[in-house]
């Protein structure tokens, strides 16, 4: 063999002895990069066939678990920002409930009872005079305090009262911070979530269309 080589050399047949020397080394494992340098671009032949199917067997197995592994790490930063945020939004929520708490407080001490707008409906007569504190959007249209968006926009759009759900305010006594809150909610096309502390008095009011009416409202002495 050695001799053949050795001949081979002195003919300066260097292609034959490249081909010799494969078929040769084709008994050993080929090498990662050996095998990457016969087996790229199509430039395998019948005698590496097998070695090349194996190369890239596992090299799409690895490719497939790197693109595997990326998309795990992106769904897991996904899932991270999704519950980063929800915490955020959840101690954002905790936060508001705990200064409304206070400032329902401080709206008792200073002797203002919070009301629904159905405890507004039914006790409202006989609480005339009392200092209450309502929770509601005002529309500026009309000044008045709705219980919900559907009672605001049905009276910015079509004038109509929702019963039990639209309150008659008189805003020319509160503290001008408020008067000037108020004024903001006007630009508002549909309101703006408030809350008015005020007295219950009996008002003269006028409706849509003119005509005037007597109905028990609050006259707001402040609002936030």
């Amino acid at each position: 063999m050695l001799i053949l080589v050795a001949k081979l050399a002195a003919c300066a047949d260097v292609p034959l002895l490249k081909q010799l020397g494969d078929e040769v080394g084709m008994s050993a494992q080929p090498s990662e990069e050996y095998l990457a340098e016969r087996c790229s671009g199509g430039r395998a032949n019948a005698r590496w066939a097998q070695h090349c199917r194996q190369w890239m067997n596992a090299r799409e197995a690895e490719q497939e678990a790197k693109r595997q592994s990326e998309v795990a790490a992106r769904e897991a930063a996904r899932a991270a920002e999704a519950a980063a945020y929800q915490e955020q939004q959840e101690r954002r929520q905790r936060e508001a409930a705990g200064r409304e708490r206070a400032a329902v407080q401080a709206d008792e001490r200073e002797g203002y009872k919070h009301l629904s707008f159905e405890d507004f409906a039914l006790d409202a007569a006989r609480m005339q005079g009392a200092k209450v504190a309502l929770y509601g959007i005002y529309v500026g249209k009309g000044q008045r305090l709705a219980s919900n968006q559907f009672a605001a926009l049905m009276w910015i759009e079509r004038g109509q009262s929702t019963k039990g759900a639209l309150m008659p305010l008189v805003t020319t006594d509160a503290t001008r911070d408020s008067r000037a809150m108020l004024l903001r909610c006007d630009a508002s096309p549909v309101g703006c979530v408030v809350v008015v502390r005020g007295r219950v008095r009996m008002l003269s009011m006028r409706n849509a269309f003119g005509a005037d009416s007597r109905e028990l409202g609050v006259v707001v002495e402040s609002v936030r």
